[in-house]
Formats: structure tokens, C-alpha cells, sequence
């Protein structure tokens, strides 16, 4: 079997190269590869980098084919529009290919380019819950390109719900496949996290850790001020984005030394063990990878009950859970954490089980071959 993945990229300086959807699609060619697929990476690059070029090298190093589209410009509609007549000939080239795009709402120009190109195995994973998909001009542009998907994989039932439900996708034409990760091969001791944090090993404050992006969806503001009711408290945010100026302007009103914050680095999860407690904060979520990264680490979670985040965590069964919606479900969330510190390994051991028995690498594959074979035996218009 012959797949291209296409997704899109832009390596803009204080933020993070690389989210959950990324590393999901490096993972999934990874292993894709491994089971002898004919797998290619096709890139759009609107803004390159060492980083991308690195990660490139690493990708053909590992026999995965690479074919980048360089676009070297800002994510808009009138760019998607000059890509076209570049596009359109590349996929007229991959007619007999399983086209893999990774939606997250500038793939629309490859899933058009690919259409006029004649593409009719074509698949598009939805990775978040968006709330602009649901505006009128998005539904439309998604039920215009709808007549050239095959299929598309929602990565939670959340989202599969959000697609059929909210934007009217046809429900017989998306399925819902999980995140899977490899376990770590070794666990880190707090005592080593910390120190590799730059953490004082012996500070016994109840630690809440924070990683990802500092941006509006992940609401790390609300951890700020949750850290303000409860001084006793110290959080570290392990991260990168729009918001990291704002966040250390508003940390430096925190008593000195409450709040770390520690630049996104590659290996920030197998640090988890650091913290007592991993809080996700996020307004909407369409899984939340580092939910799963905590899982598998024996972390104790607290997260709120936007998007997926209660289905992870088999809804307040493996992690506490919280209402985004009021200004002090966090503080009480995070009090109740504290309060019950030595009960948190039975949640976390829990959510370990959970996580290797429910989202594992072997069945994201496989359930994206059955995909790909349903693929096979349809034909669009």
C-alpha cells in the first residue's frame, strides 16, 4: 500500500515546532513504515527552518520519502489560492496513492488540489475540535471538499461528534481512531526529573506542571491565577507561544520563586515524574497527547472537562476533572489535589493501565489500515 501524508508546517521562533498532531503523524508514518508500507511525507512548509530541515533529514534517514511544498508565507486563504497550480501537478503525480491529510483547516488547498487532480482515495484526520470549523464559511469550504473524501478519522468520539453533529459531515464516512504512544522504556525518579528540571530536589511544595503551548486554547492564564489563591503551591510551566510574555508578566505579581518557567525542550515528557500533578486547563480539546504522555508515566492528572478530556481519563476514573467554565473549579480542583496527595498514585496507576490497554501504537495502525482498505473499495465522484 502507497500513502502520502500531507500537513503543514511553520517554524516561527518562540513557539513550539511540534504539537500532539505532529508527533502523531511522525509516529503513525513511523510505524506505517515499519509494516512495510510505501510511506511519503509531503509537507507544506510556510515557513521553513533548521529545525524543519533537521526533522526532514531524520525522516529520510529512517526510509520515509520526503517531498516538501516550500510556501514561505503566511497561513491565508489567498496563499492556499497561489499554491494551487504548484499543487495540482504534484498530486496528479500521486493519482495511485492513498492521499493522508491531516486537517486542520489550511489543508483545504492540498484536499482541492488533490480533488482537481483526480485523487479518489483520499482520508483527512481531524485532530481538534475547533470552534471557528463550526462558522458558516468553514462548514461550507468542508462540505464542498466533502465530495472527494473518502473517509475521514476523528481522534476522539468528541470529535467525531463535533464533525457529525456540528458540521454535518456524513456520519457513515468518519471513524474514530485514538492517539497511540510507545511506553517510555525507562521512568525517570522525581528526584532525577527535578534535577534535570533545574528543580531543587528536596523542595517538598506540591508541584503542578504545566506542558505545551501558551495559547488561548490550552488557557494556562487560569493557572496563574489558581497559584495566586494557593501560595503554598508551586507550579512549573514547561512551554512556548504567544502568550509566554504575558504569563511571566503576570507570574512576576506571584510571590518570588512560586512560578518556574522552563523553555519547551523535546524531552519534557519523560520529566513529568517532577511534578505531583500535570494539569491541563485547556477550553476545548480535541485529545490532548500530553494527557496520555502523563499516563504512561504514572503521573496524576487534573484536567478540565472541555473536549476529549474526560473521555481520556474514562471521565474523572483515572484524573480529576474540573469546570473551565467557573472562575474557581481550578483553586478547588488543585486544593482538593493537595488535600488528598497520597491518594493521587491509585488515580495515576489507573490512568497507566488505562493508557496501555486503551491507546496503544498497535491499534492506531491497525485501525487506520482498516481505514485505508475501506478506502479501496470506495470511489467518489
Amino acid at each position: 500500500m502507497r500513502v502520502t501524508h500531507v500537513i503543514n508546517f511553520a517554524e516561527i521562533p518562540g513557539r513550539p515546532l511540534y504539537s500532539g498532531s505532529e508527533q502523531h503523524v511522525f509516529l503513525l508514518m513511523a510505524e506505517q513504515h515499519a509494516r512495510g508500507l510505501d510511506v511519503e511525507f509531503a509537507p507544506q512548509v510556510f515557513r521553513d527552518g533548521p529545525g524543519l530541515q533537521k526533522k526532514f533529514s531524520e525522516l529520510r534517514a529512517a526510509g520515509i520519502t520526503v517531498a516538501p511544498t516550500l510556501v514561505n508565507g503566511p497561513y491565508h486563504w489567498r496563499t492556499n489560492l497561489r499554491l494551487l497550480p504548484r499543487l495540482v501537478p504534484f498530486f496528479r503525480h500521486r493519482r495511485h496513492r492513498l492521499i493522508h491529510t491531516h486537517l486542520d483547516g489550511m489543508d483545504y488547498a492540498a484536499r482541492f488540489a488533490a480533488g482537481i487532480a483526480g485523487c479518489r482515495r483520499m482520508v483527512s484526520t481531524v485532530h481538534n475540535n475547533e470552534p471557528h470549523y463550526a462558522r458558516r464559511r468553514e462548514r461550507l469550504q468542508l462540505r464542498l471538499l466533502d465530495r472527494w473524501n473518502a473517509r475521514y478519522i476523528a481522534i476522539s468520539e468528541c470529535v467525531h461528534r463535533y464533525l457529525v453533529d456540528r458540521l454535518g459531515l456524513p456520519k457513515e464516512k468518519v471513524t474514530t481512531v485514538y492517539y497511540g504512544l510507545r511506553p517510555p522504556a525507562a521512568l525517570l525518579t522525581r528526584t532525577e526529573a527535578r534535577l534535570r528540571l533545574g528543580l531543587h530536589p528536596d523542595d517538598r511544595r506540591f508541584t503542578v506542571g504545566f506542558i505545551g503551548r501558551f495559547e488561548p486554547q490550552k488557557d494556562p492564564h487560569s493557572l496563574l491565577r489558581a497559584a495566586a489563591e494557593i501560595p503554598e503551591l508551586q507550579l512549573v510551566m514547561v512551554g512556548a507561544g504567544s502568550l509566554a510574555d504575558e504569563l511571566r508578566r503576570d507570574a512576576r505579581k506571584l510571590p518570588a520563586g512560586q512560578v518556574r518557567f522552563i523553555p519547551y525542550r523535546p524531552d519534557a515528557a519523560d520529566l513529568m515524574p517532577a511534578f505531583d500533578l500535570l494539569c491541563l486547563p485547556s477550553r476545548w480539546e480535541g485529545f490532548g497527547l500530553v494527557l496520555l504522555e502523563a499516563m504512561l508515566r504514572n503521573v496524576p492528572i487534573a484536567g478540565s472537562t472541555a473536549g476529549a478530556i474526560p473521555e481520556i481519563l474514562d471521565q474523572g476514573r483515572c484524573g480529576l476533572l474540573f469546570d473551565p467554565s467557573r472562575p474557581s473549579a481550578l483553586t478547588a480542583c488543585l486544593r482538593q489535589a493537595m488535600a488528598q496527595r497520597t491518594e493521587l498514585p491509585v488515580l495515576a496507576h489507573r490512568a497507566a493501565v488505562r493508557a496501555t490497554s486503551h491507546f496503544t501504537t498497535a491499534a492506531m495502525v491497525e485501525q487506520t489500515l482498516a481505514v485505508y482498505r475501506q478506502v479501496g473499495n470506495v470511489t467518489n465522484p
